[in-house]
């Protein structure tokens, strides 16, 4: 992966985490400065290191989809080895994307049986359901995000890209 780095982003001690979002700005800084000044030579490199830093952001997004894919199918696999059974996992995810869906507060009455049984497996691993609904949760936005399609305006990629993430997933965005 190749990435270019920004005099100003390179100052600062800036994380990992934020670096992207540093250099993007630096960078479009770069081409504004440069596109006004006519640098044209300055302005390509500016564009080669935008294509580049574009083709990385989509490779870190694929990696990413398929670490949260093959890590919630791994959390799954787990669940039912651990007994949960398909009866009551078909049961539980339904619950947890009913109440999800329709930002309800508590599980019906019927699927409260169910959702005990994932709690008792859920503390052999010392998670609790409302971690457990957070993660489905985070999968769900993961993957509404990520199939929304190939072709894609770059505006609109790039606007994705700098949204934040909602209140109640801002713990997983500096993990």
């Amino acid at each position: 992966m190749v990435v270019s780095v920004s005099n100003t982003c390179a100052k600062h001690a800036v994380s990992e985490i934020n670096y992207p979002r540093c250099f993007a700005k630096e960078l479009t800084k770069e081409i504004r400065e440069n596109a006004n000044n006519s640098e044209w030579e300055k302005l390509r490199t500016n564009l080669v290191d935008l294509s580049n830093n574009t083709d990385n952001l989509f490779e870190i997004m694929d990696e990413h989809k398929k670490v949260s894919v093959d890590t919630l199918n791994l959390f799954e696999a787990v669940l039912r080895k651990k007994k949960l059974g398909n009866e009551v996992w078909v049961v539980v995810r339904s619950a947890i994307n009913r109440k999800m869906k329709f930002k309800k507060m508590n599980f019906k009455k019927d699927e409260i049986e169910f959702i005990s049984k994932l709690e008792k497996t859920l503390s052999s691993v010392k998670m609790s359901v409302e971690e457990f609904e957070l993660l489905m949760n985070l999968k769900a936005k993961s993957n509404a995000e990520f199939h929304k399609g190939e072709d894609q305006d770059p505006k609109i990629v790039k606007r994705q890209l700098e949204t934040t993430l909602p209140d109640e997933l801002q713990d997983f965005k500096n993990r």
